[in-house]
């Protein structure tokens, strides 16, 4: 009797020893368990996103103090159906989501405003445990009224950087349009510049020949004159006569030259071709121009001012044989 009182009494040794080894495995998971939902609870705090986890019946498992600022929860509504917890935004497709999400097992999104001016991304994702089975939903509400103001800030630049391109574009094209006006009225007035320069040395030019032509034209008159009155009073000869007739066809000889010097440097329906800016001009040179050797009778010449078209009787005077 002894021997099993004592025999019980060891197995109940045995027995307590093993209660207690899993009390402290109990004691250790429940500790872990706790340190898990601390961590969970301040995490969920700590990012401030809203969030609500409900199961498979629709009803509320849990929720973070965010959550509040959306539905009007509290603490007693764990285990309530979300159909009852009334929210601060219009969202008529939530309900709808949740059980999509249910039956279907993808995520869904959408932008969503609250009062305020505050803009909220609502996430709905499938609730899923460790052993890969769908236990509920979680509901996220991630805010972005700073995102949306950015947005917001970033097209009304955008408006106006739009409108000062189209208004600075429109400037530019009046100062071109004004550039372009200012460049056909130089030429028009470059043009008209050279039309009177041109004008100019003609007129010169005529004075010049003008003045070569009255030497021989007087002569011719002198001598005529003179033998008119000769003839007249009866007292020339034949030989005098002779004489003045010869000097008369002479300085005729020497206006027809220059007339025809003054037709070859001119063709008929051409203009010469005046200097502007440089001082290399192609003109004719007169007939009776003798070109130096190695140098063509027209080409190129450089002149200096002197030799400018008001000059050219005296370059003919110089280089014609009376």
């Amino acid at each position: 009797m002894n021997e099993e009182l004592e025999t019980s009494k060891e197995e109940l040794q045995s027995l307590n020893e093993g209660l207690s080894t899993v009390n402290s495995q109990l004691q250790e998971k429940v500790d872990e368990l706790e340190a898990a939902n601390n961590d969970m609870a301040n995490l969920l705090n700590s990012v401030d996103i809203a969030t609500i986890f409900l199961g498979a019946d629709r009803r509320i498992k849990r929720f973070t103090s965010a959550a509040t600022k959306l539905f009007n929860l509290i603490a007693t509504d764990v285990g309530r159906p979300i159909g009852d917890i009334t929210t601060r935004f219009a969202d008529p497709e939530l309900y709808s989501d949740v059980d999509a999400v249910l039956q279907h097992l993808t995520s869904r999104e959408k932008e969503i405003s609250c009062r305020d001016d505050l803009w909220y991304i609502r996430r709905v994702s499938p609730y899923c445990t460790s052993g890969n089975r769908i236990e509920g939903v979680v509901m996220t509400f991630i805010n972005v009224s700073a995102l949306k103001k950015a947005e917001h800030e970033c097209r009304i630049l955008a408006a106006e950087l739009e409108q000062s391109v189209a208004q600075r574009t429109t400037e530019l094209e009046a100062e071109c349009r004004k550039c372009q006006r200012a460049e056909e009225l130089a030429r028009a007035r470059q043009a008209e510049l050279a039309h009177l320069h041109r004008l100019h040395t003609a007129g010169e030019m005529a004075t010049a020949f003008a003045h070569e032509l009255n030497q021989p034209l007087a002569a011719i008159a002198s001598y005529s004159q003179a033998s008119l009155l000769a003839l007249r009073q009866g007292a020339i000869d034949k030989d005098k006569l002779a004489d003045v007739l010869e000097k008369v066809a002479a300085q005729a000889q020497r206006a027809a030259r220059i007339i025809q010097e003054l037709r070859n440097s001119f063709p008929r329906g051409k203009q010469p071709k005046l200097p502007s800016t440089s001082t290399t001009w192609y003109a004719p040179r007169p007939r009776s121009w003798r070109p130096r050797r190695g140098s063509r009778a027209y080409g190129s010449s450089s002149i200096s001012p002197k030799e400018s078209p008001q000059y050219w009787p005296n370059r003919f005077r110089s280089s014609m044989c009376w």
